[in-house]
């Protein structure tokens, strides 16, 4: 039975425990004008995770402020933006400006001048909810210009769950009966 039951938590956690660690999608960072939004959506447990991926500005994409031309990026999950920026990815404005969130999220951020685009890094922590989730990466524009001025698009996506304290309790509890029953077995 003590076996049985070890059995039993060990496959618990160690199935509890290695849920999906990282899924990855990369978008081909085709251009998309401004306004506009791409969704990404995957299943998950209920669990802390965090969202990293590439931004690419194409041409001329407005930071703020930059006269009324300033193009703003949001991030959503699950309907609810959790974090909003503008950047100068190629055009004028300032470089970073978060308007939602934290400007340590953002990393690698690279200028190449006017008209020739930019990009950086965004890596940020959200929360994930059991099932179906969805992520939205939109742009709206003060002045929408079209591809033939400006475009971002998104690369590298990464969303990597955070084990939960209660995933490493079950482990270790499990691995604990099987090395009881181990040494039980072992002592008879």
């Amino acid at each position: 039975m003590l076996k049985q039951l070890a059995g039993a938590f060990s496959f618990i956690a160690i199935t509890s425990f290695m849920t999906p660690v990282a899924m990855a999608y990369d978008f081909d960072g085709t251009a998309l004008s401004s306004p506009d939004s791409v969704d990404y959506s995957f299943n998950a447990a209920a669990t802390a995770a965090t969202v990293s991926f590439d931004l690419f500005g194409y041409n001329t994409l407005d930071g703020f402020p930059d006269n009324n031309y300033e193009d703003y990026f949001t991030l959503s999950v699950n309907g609810s933006a959790v974090f909003s920026a503008s950047f100068n990815l190629g055009g004028d404005g300032g470089a970073i400006t978060v308007t939602q969130g934290d400007s340590s999220y953002v990393s690698n951020y690279v200028y190449n001048g006017f008209n020739n685009g930019g990009s950086l890094t965004i890596t940020l922590p959200v929360t994930l909810v059991l099932g179906s989730n969805n992520l939205t990466f939109s742009y709206a524009s003060a002045i929408p210009q079209g591809l033939g001025d400006e475009g971002w698009g998104v690369k590298n996506l990464s969303v990597t769950t955070v084990p939960e304290p209660e995933s490493y309790g079950l482990l270790m509890a499990g691995l604990g009966l099987v090395g009881f029953a181990a040494r039980r077995k072992a002592s008879k």
